[in-house]
């Protein structure tokens, strides 16, 4: 007779680590839901907030001079401290001609970031390109040689060979 009551103690058991288990994920399940509950009342009232900064914007601004930002990354800017660059809506002559400024002197900010790059990081032609062109798309690829070798003109950037490796160095 030990076989059916070994067997029913064994059953016992393993229902009793059931119930346990079952209990766990019951009490788990309710945490969750409450912090559902409070992650919901929080993006609530954020998305009030968010409204409420909406509305007033719209008050704040005229239509007239209503612009839209011009994504232009502050590595990009080097030593030129432009804060916010805009782009018009409207037909500001202002406007038009702040950003005609700005794309003469796009020339200058990318040979400085260049520059920036090679007194940072030990890069090779190919490297500085990779960055410049295809990660951080500043320029064409044929701008870029350009920009290069006006600086090797300028005798700003030179050649060096490092353990078998040419790199761009600050002359």
């Amino acid at each position: 007779m030990d076989g059916p009551e070994t067997l029913e103690s064994s059953l016992k058991k393993a229902f009793a680590k059931v119930k346990e288990d079952i209990k766990r994920n019951s009490d788990e399940i309710s945490e969750l839901k409450n912090l559902v509950r409070e992650l919901n009342s929080t993006l609530s009232a954020l998305n009030l907030k968010l409204q409420e900064l909406a509305k007033r914007e719209k008050d704040v601004q005229r239509p007239s001079l209503r612009v839209r930002p011009l994504e232009v990354p502050l590595e990009m800017m080097g030593s030129q401290r432009i804060v916010s660059v805009r782009q018009p809506e409207t037909g500001s002559k202002l406007e038009a001609e702040f950003l005609k400024k700005f794309k003469k002197n796009k020339r200058e900010i990318i040979k400085s970031k260049i520059l920036s790059l090679i007194q940072n990081k030990k890069l090779s032609t190919n490297e500085l390109k990779e960055i410049i062109v295809n990660q951080l798309a500043y320029c064409s690829k044929a701008s870029f040689y350009r920009y290069l070798e006006e600086l090797q003109h300028e005798k700003k950037v030179g050649r060096a060979i490092t353990y078998g490796k040419e790199i761009l160095v600050l002359a």
